[in-house]
């Protein structure tokens, strides 16, 4: 069953009809990055001043929490049914993000005194937007555990790197891939050679067949990637 969406009637409903509607607006890794950038800019030309502090602490709050929720709606499952396992997953993640708020607040008033330019701080907002997928990614992997499923990592649009070239197609239990260590994005990654920091890989659900042995081969390329191999 289709549902039509109405832009003006959002505020009133819940987040999950929010998601069975259809808005994408309110929780996307686009619509993240597009804020920060707006926010950054801001402050560049001086629209806003130490607000921008408490306004990234609450868009960070809001967006990565959103997008724990939707890894839990895409699988199916409530907000309600989130682990206290889960919930502490995401509680890390936000804090993690928003003791940096200061120093990038600094950095960026600091820069423009000194006669800079913006450049670094737009490249820097897209980091920071990507942790939106990061922690989405995180929540597949613990529901997809909890479930029992398998995932496979599943190249994104970016420049990738020999690592995630060579994790690309491997299908395995989401136990498997956690016991393994390797994940998507979650920077700094010492396992994947880009550091995750611009990773646009994922682990998708699949019904594919299980990868040959896989299980013991992420571990021996875990292992070699530590060893500096």
């Amino acid at each position: 069953m289709s549902v039509k969406y109405w832009p003006e009637i959002a505020p009133l409903l819940s987040r999950k009809a929010r998601h069975m509607a259809g808005d994408t607006e309110v929780k996307t890794y686009e619509y993240y990055r597009r804020t920060i950038i707006n926010l950054v800019e801001s402050l560049w030309e001086g629209f806003i001043g130490g607000e921008f502090v408490d306004i990234m602490y609450n868009l960070i709050h809001g967006q990565l929490s959103d997008a724990y929720e939707k890894a839990l709606l895409d699988a199916e499952l409530s907000p309600e049914e989130a682990t206290p396992e889960m919930r502490e997953q995401v509680a890390q993640a936000i804090q993690q993000e928003q003791q940096h708020v200061q120093g990038f607040f600094r950095d960026i008033v600091i820069a423009k005194n000194e006669g800079e330019t913006i450049d670094q701080f737009l490249t820097r907002a897209e980091i920071w937007a990507n942790r939106y997928n990061d922690v989405y990614n995180q929540a597949k992997l613990k529901i997809a555990g909890i479930m029992g499923k398998k995932l496979e990592w599943v190249l994104g649009d970016a420049e990738h790197c020999s690592t995630c070239l060579t994790l690309a197609g491997k299908v395995a239990y989401a136990a498997e891939w956690e016991r393994s260590g390797f994940h998507p994005q979650q920077p700094p990654n010492k396992l994947l050679e880009c550091g995750g920091w611009n990773c646009a890989c994922s682990l998708v659900p699949t019904d594919k067949r299980k990868s040959y042995r896989v299980a013991q081969w992420l571990i021996d390329f875990a292992t070699n990637r530590l060893l500096g191999g």
